[in-house]
């Protein structure tokens, strides 16, 4: 039975109301509040855990069918979970910041009990043992989780494998959702998940909160422990990648990173850093550089204005400096990202296969999706052809530490860097045929076009980068801009992702799902 304070709260969720100028405005539903919202509306009584979940669930049902973003999901754990944390909240305990609150884990990260598969054949039905350390943390922080969410294969390329097929783009089914988290994205951008977590080891994170309008944010690489996750990187480069969430409002970027952050005694590479917060920032203090043009693809018109949108959101914030300045290296970073991971990477790949089919109990699969065959006699003409040598090995980690002091120079001048997060807006959906028809020996500078160096730039520093909309293509797909800071200042990217998204409004719901 609903107490007096949560049927007066759950009136004024969806009601009408009025603006400042008396226009008839409707106020948000539950599946449209941040999670931080909701969980501060929960411990106040205002509405249940247990609604928050069936209207979570309830939009779930009416947005899935078509989007293909979660692919496993037990409602009536759900349930089970939302009622446990009511009756908790009764008796006077609260588990944290996010208690009550639902939320989605991407199918890299292990879930105990639950089916995980980084998009293979070989995991189709493995279960884990346990939970990631991510997975844990936000249980023990309140929160619940809704399911898992779709990926691409091996975590390779737009969301689409053999296990569950394309996840689609909740502003338009003809595009997909970015990769590799896109099903993250695209059940977070259709009101289905208040919040998520993402890996990023090349705008795994950043791309999808792009193509679907919604905020992300790849922390400092090892600020967050990545025990539990099925990683098909390889070491040389593992380190490369960030454990970060995705939402739909800037102010759970935080809240979110303050329960997942720090070293877990289990992964030996994360560093313990104490987090600040981003109203601690002082805005007028802040030099931000920002440009458009990464010296490998041309972006959009509008991705240009979004850009420009979002500098004049900053001036009329009033930032200390606001200047166009572009770090001379960002022309090398897709090259050299692409240099330094792919060959290396379609060598684990193989790897893996082996050790998902032991961990799976299956055979090895003899169909994969068609990008993985595409990448691995792309790789396999290369050696062949004498591209990928000891000495080309060499020469990629001399550039790449030249590429990281240029960047650090850079970045005495500035705390902040504005940018483009792709070119474009999200793609359309590959067929199978058109993958097919890709020119293998031209994979190379044909990745290196379509990546551009925007978002790969911060996976060879390390650095910390945010992504929250400013604009909307011709097609009506969103269009995100990237804020990146200096190391292990995570709270100044998502101070300056918050200011953007108060100016020009962040996420848009998307009709027609």
């Amino acid at each position: 039975m609903k107490c007096a304070g949560t049927t007066a709260a759950l009136a004024s969720v969806g009601a009408l109301t009025t603006d400042s100028a008396g226009a008839a405005t409707k106020a948000p539903s539950l599946t449209e509040l941040s999670a931080t919202k909701l969980a501060a509306m929960i411990a106040d009584g205002q509405v249940s855990a247990e609604e928050v979940a069936e209207a979570h669930l309830k939009r779930i049902e009416e947005v899935n069918p078509n989007l293909n973003a979660i692919v496993q999901m037990n409602a009536e754990q759900v349930r089970s979970g939302a009622r446990q944390a009511d009756k908790e909240l009764r008796k006077g305990v609260s588990r944290g910041p996010l208690h009550g609150v639902p939320f989605t884990i991407k199918d890299c990260i292990s879930t105990k009990g639950i089916i995980t598969t980084n998009g293979c054949p070989e995991l189709r039905e493995y279960i884990p043992k346990i939970d990631a350390t991510v997975v844990k943390r936000l249980k023990k922080a309140g929160g619940i989780l809704l399911g898992k969410t779709n990926v691409p294969e091996m975590c390779f390329g737009d969301t689409d494998n053999l296990v569950y097929g394309p996840t689609l783009n909740p502003y338009s089914h003809e595009h997909g959702p970015g990769g590799s988290s896109g099903g993250e994205a695209a059940i977070i951008a259709a009101g289905g998940s208040p919040f998520g977590i993402g890996t990023d080891i090349g705008g795994s994170i950043r791309s999808p909160a792009h193509c679907c309008g919604i905020a992300g944010l790849k922390p400092t690489n090892r600020l967050v422990p990545e025990s539990g996750i099925l990683s098909t990187f390889p070491l040389e480069v593992g380190g490369w990648n960030s454990v970060g969430p995705l939402a739909r409002h800037a102010e759970d970027l935080y809240t979110v990173l303050q329960v997942i952050a720090g070293p877990d005694n289990v992964d030996s590479q994360t560093v313990p850093v104490p987090l600040h917060s981003p109203s601690s920032v002082a805005v007028e203090r802040l030099r931000v550089a920002f440009f458009t043009d990464d010296g490998t693809s041309t972006p959009t018109a509008e991705t240009l204005e979004s850009v420009k949108r979002a500098v004049r959101a900053l001036e009329a914030s009033g930032v200390a400096l606001v200047k166009e300045d572009r770090p001379p290296a960002i022309s090398q970073a897709a090259s050299l990202w692409i240099r330094a991971v792919i060959p290396q990477w379609a060598t684990a790949m193989r790897y893996w296969q082996l050790e998902y089919a032991t961990m799976g109990e299956a055979d090895i699969s003899e169909k994969r999706s068609p990008l993985t065959e595409f990448i691995f006699e792309s790789l396999d003409m290369a050696y062949q052809n004498g591209n990928y040598g000891p000495d080309q090995k060499e020469r990629n980690q001399r550039e790449l530490h030249a590429f990281r002091a240029q960047m650090l120079q850079f970045f005495s001048s500035y705390d902040v860097l504005l940018s483009p997060v792709e070119a474009k807006p999200a793609a359309k959906l590959m067929t199978v045929d058109e993958v097919a028809q890709l020119p293998k020996r031209r994979f190379i500078p044909l990745l290196s076009e379509a990546m551009g160096g925007f978002y790969v730039t911060h996976n060879m520093t390390g650095w910390p980068a945010a992504v929250v909309r400013a604009g909307t293509s011709p097609e009506g797909l969103p269009i995100g801009v990237q804020i990146a800071a200096k190391p292990w200042h995570d709270h100044v990217a998502i101070a300056v992702a918050k200011l953007i998204e108060e100016e020009l409004g962040g996420w848009q719901a998307p009709t027609g799902v």
